[in-house]
């Protein structure tokens, strides 16, 4: 299991974010969040954890560079898109060492299988499906059960 927050303090000692200085500023944004929601979850950080954390910061970076945008702050908009650099290569190496998530194939096929013989399928019935499965992202899942509802 890699540690996100250990991984960011060795590559910024072996620059692996370069020499761009607003990357290493983007990286140890990440690490101090990450640190911050560490201190308040006061358990053990699994790399689940840690993903759904970066995840939650990409969403965040993107959401907050699309207003800069459309308020025509481009400098700030750059730098939400240097963190989002950061924590997309962040995303990368702990991909590795998670399991597989379902696919939109695999996701479709169970769906299929849970709906079959029903006449009117539900949102619920579709979701209790995917309840106990840890490797699957259940938005995709919402998303994808609202065509069948």
């Amino acid at each position: 299991m890699i540690d996100v927050q250990k991984y960011i303090l060795m590559t910024m000692k072996k620059e692996i974010f370069g020499v761009n200085n607003e990357q290493n500023k983007a990286a140890r944004q990440v690490l101090a969040e990450m640190k911050t929601k560490q201190k308040d979850i006061q358990d053990e950080i699994t790399s689940e954890i840690q993903y759904k954390m970066l995840k939650k910061m990409l969403s965040e970076r993107t959401d907050s560079k699309q207003t800069y945008i459309s308020n025509e702050r481009y400098d700030l908009a750059a730098k939400e898109r240097e963190e989002e650099s950061v924590i997309k290569k962040l995303m990368e190496k702990l991909e590795a060492d998670l399991p597989k998530q379902m696919d939109e194939t695999e996701i479709r096929s169970l769906i299929n299988i849970t709906i079959k013989g029903i006449d009117k399928p539900n949102m619920g019935l579709i979701m209790k499906a995917f309840k106990d499965i840890k490797n699957v992202d259940k938005a995709l899942v919402s998303k994808i059960a609202k065509e069948y509802v």
